[in-house]
C-alpha cells in the first residue's frame, strides 16, 4: 500500500478529533492495523508521533486491545508521545502484553512513573507502572 493512501485509508477509520470514537471504529481500526505488512506498520510506527494528539490516542487505545505481537513496536513509539494521555496508554499496554523494553524505554517509564504526580487525574496508573518498571528491572 502507498504510504498516503496507507494515512488516508486509516484518517477515515479514525476520523477527525471532533468525530465520535466509538467500538465500531476502533474494531475497523484494529482489523486494519492488523493487516498491514510489516513495512506499512514501520512506516506508520516511524510517523505516528509527529500526528495530532487524536490519531495517538486513538491508536494507543487500538494498540491497548490487540493482541498480536506486532503492536509492541507502535506502542513502543507511543510511549515517547509528547501527550502524556498517550504514554500512558501505551505504557498500560505495554505492561498488559508483558513487554521487554530497551533501556531507554525503560528510563521513559520511569519519567511518566515520576510526574504522575504532577497530574492526579492519572494516578489510577501509577501502581500498574511502578509495578511495570520493578519487573523490567528485574528482567
Amino acid at each position: 500500500m502507498e504510504h498516503s493512501e496507507l494515512l488516508n485509508t486509516f484518517k477515515a477509520i479514525i476520523g477527525n478529533s471532533y468525530s465520535g470514537w466509538h467500538d465500531e471504529n476502533m474494531y475497523a481500526a484494529a482489523r486494519f492495523l492488523q493487516n498491514l505488512s510489516p513495512e506499512d506498520r514501520n512506516f506508520l510506527a516511524n510517523t505516528i508521533l509527529n500526528k495530532p494528539k487524536y490519531w495517538q490516542e486513538r491508536i494507543a487505545k487500538v494498540m491497548h486491545q490487540a493482541t498480536y505481537n506486532e503492536r509492541i513496536t507502535i506502542l513502543t513509539r507511543l510511549l515517547h508521545s509528547q501527550y502524556l494521555d498517550v504514554a500512558l496508554i501505551a505504557a498500560s499496554a505495554l505492561e498488559k502484553a508483558h513487554a521487554v523494553l530497551e533501556e531507554d524505554e525503560k528510563k521513559r517509564v520511569a519519567e511518566i512513573l515520576s510526574g504522575l504526580h504532577l497530574h492526579p487525574h492519572h494516578m489510577g496508573y501509577y501502581t500498574q507502572l511502578e509495578g511495570f518498571l520493578e519487573r523490567l528491572e528485574r528482567a
